[in-house]
């Protein structure tokens, strides 16, 4: 899963920069809801939350208010694709 994660977060905050820049708002919901979900499996509570929140302004027809939000997703994720291959190898996979 951490692996899946770290592979498919980068494209999903592509796609919700992108959603963003073009005011597709039903994909800015989409991508932050598989971000929000991946993130909430594995307790990853900070990008959760800015996820969560950015799937809902996107729902919520407040779609231009999750153009802030992108800087903190990016460092959030960041945060966590430096952290989460020490994981994979305290676990004992390659």
């Amino acid at each position: 899963m951490i692996e899946l994660f770290l592979q498919n977060t980068p494209g999903r905050l592509s796609l919700l920069r992108a959603g963003v820049a073009d005011g597709d708002w039903a994909s800015v919901e989409r991508a932050a809801h598989s971000m929000k979900s991946s993130a909430a499996h594995l307790g990853l509570r900070d990008l959760r939350l800015r996820a969560e929140q950015a799937e809902a302004l996107a729902r919520d027809g407040r779609g231009p208010d999750v153009r802030p939000l992108l800087e903190g997703l990016d460092q959030a994720f960041a945060l966590v694709r430096d952290a989460l291959p020490g994981v994979l190898g305290r676990l004992g996979t390659p």
